[in-house]
């Protein structure tokens, strides 16, 4: 593509949901909504990062305006809920310029409280006896309930 616009009726990377694709405005591609499956949505799986829809603006010939822009991303379970988590941290980002800067965003890390030391572990008697060719060695690994077990040959 090189600027012009495309069919949202015929575009083979992306898919209309619950709209007439005749209303779908082209100049605001991939407008709809993945996360509610509404409106013209991208069903591509390749990486499209450089992709992005802004407008309208109200431009007069002479006239400055000011435009501001951020680059908002969200990291979620997946790939749904990354989409929800960059609307949480866009309304954030706009609050933020809004208040000129006076509102502070919740951020934070959560702590994991899954200790990475073993609660328990058993070894198993190995068999046949160690001076064969082969051994089997049985074990079990046990973190937060969580249990792992391994056999070895």
């Amino acid at each position: 593509m090189s600027g012009e616009l495309v069919d949202a009726c015929d575009w083979f990377f992306s898919q209309i949901f619950n709209e007439d694709c005749s209303t779908i405005n082209p100049r605001l591609m991939y407008s709809g909504d993945p996360v509610t499956q509404n409106g013209w949505v991208n069903n591509d799986g390749y990486d499209q990062r450089q992709l992005s829809s802004t407008g309208p603006f109200e431009l007069v010939k002479d006239k400055p305006i000011e435009i501001i822009t951020a680059y908002v991303v969200g990291r979620g379970t997946d790939h749904l809920n990354s989409i929800t988590e960059a609307r949480i941290n866009t309304r954030n980002a706009i609050k933020f310029y809004k208040t000129n800067f006076e509102y502070t965003p919740v951020v934070g890390v959560e702590e994991d409280t899954k200790s990475q030391i073993p609660e328990r572990f058993i070894l198993h008697q190995n068999y046949p006896n160690p001076f064969n060719s082969s051994t089997t060695i049985c074990y079990l690994i046990s973190f937060n309930e969580i249990e792992r077990s391994k056999k070895y040959v």
